[in-house]
């Protein structure tokens, strides 16, 4: 497909390259690294103190005790390379050219980005659409996880609203579609999950999981700076606070909060000006409406212990 895409018979020097860099790359596994050092996590600290010592980055001792290996399959790339991304799209390219053509006869949506793929269709549609998918994607060398497989069901439940309901347990359980319109298809809520956002047939949220890894790493990333900030070395609470609040605040850019405010709004422009719609959910800022004063808050707990620990009082 490398050579579909670019219209040529053989890769250039400079792709080929990057060919060679991503298929015969080298790796250490890291529980191996771990015991080649002497390193116990379940010590924490103590048994870390080796990784000050010089020997610990000698790869050439790493390399003759084996611990540096080399891939020798022929199948894969190492996850998170810069380049994964595009090359996951060229190795698709086939089978989105048949999902989209048949989109358009069949009348469904076919979206996918990197390795989730997302089909809306109608009801009876659905298990032919999910075979079709299997089919193809055996066809690609590859395979789908049936327990990262999702099947929602868009209807209007006993408030007559449209809901997002779980088609799997109901089928599980032999609940009809009717069934639904019930008290009973309350247990069967279950919203519809892609690319961090999540969508219940009403409203449009961000993944509760994306809300709280956001905080865990805002809560984290305070820590360490007000530790650096009250050191020997730290150079006041104004510096530190410009950079927590451009890491975690919309007065930043680029972080987690402008994405997630882009997202909310009707229309927004990307890094390239260009305009894009947004989804124009009110629920998705009202998730992030307090970010600013968790922060505050969060900074002021922090700075206080600091400064409590180094026996000073503590000024606002």
């Amino acid at each position: 497909n490398w050579l579909k895409v670019i219209r040529k018979e053989k890769l250039p020097p400079d792709q080929y390259s990057i060919y060679k860099s991503l298929t015969k790359y080298a790796y250490v596994n890291k529980n191996t690294l771990l015991r080649h050092l002497g390193i116990d996590l379940k010590k924490g600290k103590k048994s870390m103190k080796v990784l000050f010592e010089p020997s610990a980055y000698n790869f050439k001792r790493l390399r003759d005790h084996n611990i540096i290996c080399t891939n020798k399959s022929s199948i894969g790339i190492p996850q998170g390379a810069p380049i994964s991304s595009v090359l996951s799209n060229i190795y698709m390219v086939d089978y989105d050219l048949f999902f989209q053509k048949m989109s358009g006869n069949l009348d469904f949506i076919y979206r996918r980005y990197c390795d989730d793929i997302l089909f809306i269709c109608k009801h009876g549609q659905a298990d032919d659409i999910i075979k079709l998918a299997y089919d193809k994607i055996e066809e690609c060398q590859l395979t789908i996880q049936p327990k990262k497989e999702e099947k929602i069901i868009f209807t209007y439940g006993l408030n007559g609203k449209l809901r997002g309901f779980d088609k799997q347990r109901m089928e599980e359980d032999n609940l009809s579609v009717q069934a639904l319109r019930s008290t009973e298809g309350e247990k069967y809520y279950k919203n519809l999950q892609y690319l961090g956002f999540e969508f219940n047939g009403q409203n449009v949220y961000i993944r509760s999981s994306s809300m709280s890894r956001y905080f865990q790493r805002m809560k984290k990333g305070t820590e360490t700076v007000v530790k650096m900030a009250y050191g020997p070395n730290g150079k006041g609470k104004k510096i530190f606070k410009r950079k927590l609040f451009s890491r975690y605040t919309h007065l930043g850019k680029r972080n987690f909060i402008t994405y997630a405010l882009k997202a909310a709004s009707d229309y927004y422009k990307n890094s390239n000006g260009e305009v894009k719609r947004g989804f124009n959910s009110p629920t998705i800022k009202k998730q992030v409406s307090r970010h600013f004063s968790k922060l505050k808050k969060i900074i002021e707990q922090k700075s206080k212990q600091r400064a409590e620990n180094r026996g000073k009082p503590f000024k606002d």
